[in-house]
């Protein structure tokens, strides 16, 4: 009885204060409230507070708006103002946010664009009233509000609102809360308003609009989704008539711009479809930042293109800074179109866009900056009308400065191709150059050279027995920028490798078989995927070589220089090697990287990629190394690419070095240049390096990886970037004369040994031996534990002749020789090399990461099959430091001895040159 009495004393108690402060804070609510609406900025009120709602919680803490209440309540509110002061009914509040908002939306200028005025207040009561104008021309908007509620109702005396420079004239303003007519007055040769008269005993805001201005709204004009009833609505028939004027006489100049850039020819545009400029009517809107690029919008029944580039402006750039140029062909040289875009219309932040209806259904456009006639590629561009011929100059292309939009994209059906997520633990890569696979003569392909001439060779990537191929890059990039010329021969030579990308999203043209009588732009994209679906059919993964550490062509560095790359002192920098940086990590590449990804992913159906250069992915602007890097953070969360193989080339050419970093912080995984080093430098046999490193590597680098699993390793000992395995028997020494620097270019380090002779001999007793090294070489990297990578060419023990920078040598040095591949020529080391040591025939066995034992890959027969799986445990037998007798065996878990062993032991020491060597054998 106690406690209840204390409670309801309690209640009592707190009740009688409660009517004392409750009416007191709903005039400060909406004071605070009309100050928000109205006050210079961005309003940003909670929800709810609309509402007549009181809580006693925390407000970040409040309970959820009731929206049944305020849809009741907008029902019950008057067309007009309230007849008592807001803050004395329950929809009071609502009926304020309602009115103000509508007001915002109906006059926009004043908000935009208006001047805000701070007024003058006089009077005994002046520290009780806050005034302030927008004012916009020659009309003004007043909010006034009062504080410390108590006081309201008495008192104000002569408290006054001073308008200097604001009315020039008695006028009356309406109050549009309470729908009441408020006078000026003349006090002392100034216009004022008096407080008495603007605020009664329950009465704390005022939102005066110039009387003379207003004009009834139309009814059928809905209003804001948050507010859904449709009242009478205040519309300034005047609201800045010069304002009104000065947006007009734009638009007219766009319009102007426009037109006088239209041609009067009749074009052919497509197969029987005529496009005629005289009839076409322009019809510009602004369209929408995002997505960048270039997109196909339907309205019902009209269509059209939503343009958005990302551009920031040069210092002092005029507003007309941007141009977007459309061309009817892609052989056209003048525009049909140029739209002048201004700024103040058409850039929202640094973004430029425009939305263009009723163009032809295929048309090609770019972008001019300011007064500078050179055609830049949209960065997001998914088609581009590049040159169709490899190696051949085209003067009627305008090379990869302008994109193409199809509105009726031919259909490809992918016929339920997807990912095959072959685990890594069972994966064999093969790294190729799709030009160099079928290029030669003896490849015998219909379509030498193309995606399609990898589909003819696809039976034997199955007989190989790889599982993956791991294409060097294949985004567009120009072949012809190379300055060089042979020396020998005097041929220029050509970007062959083409690590230069100058458009991310598009396939390499000049890789498609392109067919005269069906000339398409989309040629290069659907046989690309046509490649990707046969490999898929024939249980093979595509993983893609990108390059976002550097770009070619100029189109990026005109429209985003400072953004898409590492400055310093207004020029480039160089990790790349390549003569400019990306600058990864700003957010607007982030984007850019991540896009493209995810469209080779969703789009082109590709299982990987392989980041050239990765450390560069985690440069911040500065050029210095992030501790975590936010790209490849994005990269590593990001939805669509969750079941992507993720491969990094851990180093860079500034000098980071990165290996077991990818792996251990995103799970990512690497070239292991370590194991590439340490399988070389012992079975060459240098002294520097002991069986014990050779070991570790084959036992899956666990220096590096640790409780990883070891397939995040890719073992390799050769790849495109170096010497082939004949040459890392046969040369000493780079030699890039062939090059056209002078023997430059190319790493001096190569960690290979000539087996006696400085390249090609004819001491029978070398080439036997430099067959055995490439055998020892082989069954290192397939015994090893992780993900084993061949490069193209090494089945059949390809030569480049010494020279390991082949990058500009699209030639018989790089490309695939087919006839090498026939049986017959003793002196040819032929696949079966892959088997050496091997028991023909042995149950292929597989683990997973975890050591289990499972069946081996079913139906796969050739010679890589005839090998233990990579992924199986194997066990390091006796090994001290300084002897080199390494040996390893595979075996089960529960199963003594193991079911292979393989042992290198050195066997000769060999004088080459000044340099003591010695060769391993297995």
């Amino acid at each position: 009885m106690e406690k209840s009495r204390s409670e309801q004393a309690f209640v009592s108690e707190f009740l009688s204060f409660f009517c004392v402060v409750e009416p007191i804070g709903r005039l400060n609510s909406v004071a605070q409230l009309l100050l928000k609406l109205t006050c210079p900025g961005v309003p940003d009120i909670y929800q709810g507070c609309e509402l007549p709602a009181f809580s006693l919680v925390d407000p970040d803490n409040r309970r959820p708006a009731d929206y049944t209440l305020r849809q009741t309540l907008l029902a019950s509110l008057p067309q007009k103002g309230l007849d008592s002061d807001v803050a004395s009914t329950p929809e009071g509040k609502l009926f304020l946010t309602r009115s103000v908002l509508n007001f915002r939306r109906d006059n926009p200028e004043f908000f935009s664009e208006g001047r805000y005025v701070p007024l003058k207040v006089n009077g005994v009561r002046a520290n009780h009233v806050i005034a302030f104008a927008r004012q916009l021309e020659r009309e003004e908007v007043i909010t006034v509000v009062s504080r410390f509620h108590s006081m309201l109702g008495v008192g104000w005396d002569n408290t006054e609102i001073r308008l200097p420079n604001i009315a020039r004239v008695e006028a009356e303003y309406v109050d549009l809360l309470t729908n009441s007519t408020v006078r000026t007055r003349d006090v002392g040769g100034e216009l004022v308003l008096m407080a008495a008269e603007l605020f009664m005993v329950n009465k704390s805001a005022a939102f005066l609009v110039p009387k003379h201005t207003l004009v009834p709204a139309p009814s059928a004009v809905s209003s804001p989704p948050m507010l859904s009833a449709t009242p009478q609505r205040a519309v300034l028939s005047r609201p800045v008539a010069a304002i009104l004027r000065a947006r007009m006489a734009r638009l007219q100049e766009q319009k102007l711009q426009c037109n006088i850039a239209i041609g009067f020819e009749r074009h052919e545009v497509g197969i029987g479809e005529q496009f005629d400029p005289k009839a076409y009517t322009m019809d510009i809107r602004k369209g929408t930042p995002y997505p960048l690029g270039a997109t196909i919008l339907q309205f019902g029944e009209e269509r059209g293109v939503n343009f958005a580039v990302y551009c920031p402006e040069e210092p002092d750039a005029p507003k007309e800074y941007l141009k977007l140029c459309l061309f009817l062909t892609e052989s056209e040289t003048k525009p049909f179109v140029t739209l002048t875009m201004n700024r103040d219309t058409f850039c929202t932040g640094d973004v430029w866009h425009c939305l263009v209806l009723h163009l032809p259904s295929y048309f090609c456009y770019g972008y001019a900056l300011n007064d500078d006639p050179f055609i830049n590629a949209d960065p997001y561009a998914r088609v581009l009308n590049s040159r169709k011929k490899w190696g051949a100059p085209d003067p009627a292309s305008n090379v990869i400065r302008r994109c193409v939009v199809n509105q009726e994209p031919p259909f490809f059906d992918w016929d339920g191709d997807g990912p095959l997520g072959i685990d890594l633990h069972e994966l064999v890569i093969y790294e190729m150059h799709v030009r160099g696979f079928t290029a030669h003569p003896s490849s015998q392909t219909k379509f030498p050279g193309t995606y399609l001439g990898v589909i003819e060779k696809i039976p034997q990537l199955i007989e190989l027995g790889v599982n993956a191929v791991e294409l060097l890059p294949v985004f567009e990039f120009d072949e012809l920028y190379c300055d060089t010329k042979n020396p020998f021969t005097g041929e220029k030579l050509k970007n062959y490798w083409g690590y230069s990308s100058e458009s991310f999203f598009f396939p390499m043209n000049r890789y498609a078989f392109h067919d005269e009588a069906q000339v398409s732009s989309h040629t290069a994209i659907l046989q690309f995927k046509e490649m990707v679906k046969a490999l898929h059919r024939a249980g093979i993964e595509v993983i893609l070589d990108v390059v976002f550490n550097h770009t070619g062509g100029f189109s990026f560095q005109n429209l985003v220089k400072e953004t898409y790359y590492i400055t310093s002192q207004g020029s480039h920098t160089n990790y790349s090697g390549c003569g400019n940086t990306l600058n990864c990590n700003h957010p607007v590449v982030i984007d850019f990287i991540v896009d493209c990804l995810k469209y080779w992913v969703e789009e082109m159906h590709v299982d990987g990629f392989r980041f050239d250069e990765a450390p560069i992915l985690g440069r911040a602007d500065n050029g210095t190394p992030y501790d975590i890097a936010p790209l490849l953070v994005a990269i590593s969360n990001e939805p669509a690419l969750s079941k992507t193989k993720l491969i990094a080339e851990a180093w860079d050419a500034g000098g980071l070095y990165q290996i077991g970093m990818f792996a251990h912080q995103h799970f990512w995984c690497e070239w292991n240049g370590k194991f590439r080093d340490g399988v070389r430098n012992f079975i060459k046999g240098t002294s520097a390096h002991d069986a014990r490193d050779f070991g570790t590597r084959l036992a899956g680098s666990p220096d590096i990886y640790g409780a990883l699993s070891p397939s995040h390793s890719i073992n390799f000992i050769t790849c495109h970037d170096g010497q082939t395995l004949m040459d890392l028997v046969s040369y000493a020494g780079k030699h890039n004369e062939a090059n056209g620097e002078g023997n430059r270019d190319g790493i001096n380090d190569n960690n290979s040994w000539n087996c006696g002779a400085e390249g090609a001999t004819n001491d029978a007793g070398i080439n036997v031996l430099r067959q055995k090294q490439i055998r020892n070489f082989v069954v290192a990297l397939f015994i090893s534990r992780g993900v084993p990578m061949i490069n193209m060419g090494d089945e059949y023990a390809h030569t480049k002749q010494g020279n390991n920078n082949t990058w500009c040598q699209d030639n018989e040095l790089t490309w695939f020789n087919w006839d090498k591949m026939q049986v017959g020529d003793g002196r040819r080391i032929q696949q079966q090399s892959f088997a050496i040591s091997i028991v023909p025939g042995q149950q292929c066995m597989a683990s997973d990461d975890d050591g289990l034992w499972g069946a081996g890959r079913s139906g796969r027969q050739g010679v890589l099959s005839l090998l233990p799986r990579h992924g199986s445990v194997p066990s390091l037998q006796r090994c001290p430091v300084r002897e080199r007798f390494p040996a390893l065996g595979h075996h089960h878990l529960a199963r003594r001895p193991p079911e292979l062993y393989v042992s290198f032991a050195v066997v000769a020491t060999l004088q080459s040159g000044s340099s003591s060597s010695v060769r391993a054998e297995s």
